[in-house]
């Protein structure tokens, strides 16, 4: 009776060791899904406010353009050439 307790405590304890490790895997893959979410909006909207200045004959709606295309440019080129930069983020932006 004692050992089948034991094994079961064993089992147990081991599951809870496999499912805080899962979540710690989860929480690192989710800033990440976070990061490149924001890349790609500024992304979207630095490549849509070139395009409408480009349309509008509008240089002032293309310097804000270029702007937010640089700035996700930069943090897609920290975040692929050195990953500790996304945890860093991650806290700046509050992920």
């Amino acid at each position: 009776m004692v050992g089948s307790l034991a094994n079961l405590k064993y089992n147990a304890e081991a599951e809870n060791s496999t499912y805080e490790k899962s979540l710690i895997t989860i929480s690192e893959t989710s800033k990440f899904i976070t990061i490149y979410e924001l890349i790609t909006i500024s992304l979207i909207i630095g490549a849509g406010l070139c395009g409408i200045s480009e349309i509008a004959k509008n240089k002032f709606l293309g310097y804000p353009g270029f702007v937010i295309g640089s700035v996700g440019v930069i943090i897609l080129l920290l975040v692929t050439l050195e990953p500790s930069t996304a945890e860093v983020l991650a806290r700046s932006f509050g992920i």
